[in-house]
């Protein structure tokens, strides 16, 4: 086919969809061809597709979807003493091709979608874990404790530092027994806690003033200090 031919049948298809009422969005959802291609073939931009073969399978596809004959073949048959020849290879495979490109679109879109809602379903499922466990932060990170120190038991040797904190207030705390850390945390108001030592033990916090010292069964008082370091040892 020629560019003349191709422009000439592309006006009588654009003058076909009109005529039928038909918009180019409507007619490629039907004939599943883009849109692109469609305004090509009406347009007669035959330079517009990869190859003409494809512009030959859009147009007898467009063609057969507005009722609308191939004059110019036609009367390319009726003009010669030839019977008429199938199709050649290329222009099957070309309308087939272009059938499974049209099919093809709308699987994909439909996969498009499920892949997007499994995202938004993904996220939603994520933020909703996060907040079903998220749990108050202390300001200061709190740090592990030996095992040995988890579950405190008697001690095997005479303790020299025997010291009992009472709590007032709720306040962190960083306790050291002989040099190595046994608690590092946050302390309710009210509570009672008590460590054993052989040399001596050492409080780290921003605020001793929240809390009462009782050593080796006396009452203990610190003075408050820029370090927020406090070493007891046995009087």
């Amino acid at each position: 086919m020629t560019a003349e031919e191709f422009a000439s049948a592309g006006g009588a298809l654009k003058r076909a969809r009109l005529k039928k009422g038909e918009s180019l969005e409507e007619a490629g959802r039907l004939t599943r061809i883009p849109k692109k291609f469609l305004a090509a073939l009406e347009d007669g931009r035959l330079d517009d597709f990869p190859a003409p073969v494809y512009a030959e399978g859009f147009l007898n596809i467009y063609s057969e979807h507005l009722g609308v004959s191939r004059a110019p073949a036609e009367a390319e048959n009726a003009a010669g003493p030839e019977p008429k020849k199938p199709a050649p290879p290329e222009t099957r495979a070309a309308h087939a091709h272009a059938e499974n490109h049209a099919a093809a679109r709308e699987p994909d879109n439909y996969r498009l979608l499920m892949i997007a809602s499994i995202a938004v379903l993904a996220v939603f499922a994520i933020c909703l874990w996060h907040a079903s466990s998220s749990v108050w932060i202390p300001n200061r990170p709190a740090e592990p404790v030996p095992a040995a120190a988890a579950a405190p038991q008697a001690a095997a040797f005479p303790a020299k530092v025997d010291l009992t904190i009472i709590f007032h207030h709720e306040v962190w705390l960083r306790v050291l027994v002989d040099g190595k850390p046994v608690f590092a945390g946050r302390v309710p108001k009210g509570r009672m806690r008590e460590w054993k030592a052989r040399k001596n033990v050492v409080l780290e916090t921003g605020d001793p003033r929240a809390f009462d010292l009782m050593l080796n069964g006396a009452p203990y008082s610190i003075i408050p200090n820029m370090s927020e370091r406090y070493l007891i040892r046995a009087r």
